[in-house]
């Protein structure tokens, strides 16, 4: 549970996130302070995610958090994070940029938790 409300990462069988606060069944979707809170454990080491393209660069990268289905793309400016753009659970966005959320201005403490070029 995150924030008091339960719901599916989309673990695999036999991987579970559920010492990080996760259950297997939804009852809610996912919200800001949710994706926040997993961004957190990502940069502090405690989940992992790896990219599902090869480097790139500048543009759009994306990274799946490892045991599920959820995925990261950020927008990587000539090798620096440069924000978040979006976050889908499977084929479903469930947050977009929009500028204005404490989402869009999140900035890794540790970026090379994300990939090489941001270390």
């Amino acid at each position: 549970m995150i924030g008091g409300r339960a719901y599916s990462t989309g673990t695999h069988p036999g991987q579970s996130l559920a010492p990080y606060g996760f259950v297997s069944h939804m009852d809610s979707p996912m919200d800001k302070d949710d994706i926040l809170f997993l961004l957190k454990l990502i940069d502090q080491g405690v989940l992992t995610v790896e990219p599902i393209m090869g480097d790139v660069y500048a543009g759009d990268e994306e990274y799946k958090l490892n045991g599920s289905t959820l995925v990261f793309t950020v927008f990587n400016d000539w090798g620096e994070w440069d924000y978040l753009d979006s976050v889908k659970q499977g084929n479903e966005i469930i947050w977009e940029f929009n500028g204005n959320d404490e989402l869009s201005n999140y900035r890794p403490e540790n970026p090379e938790k994300w990939a090489k070029w941001l270390g």
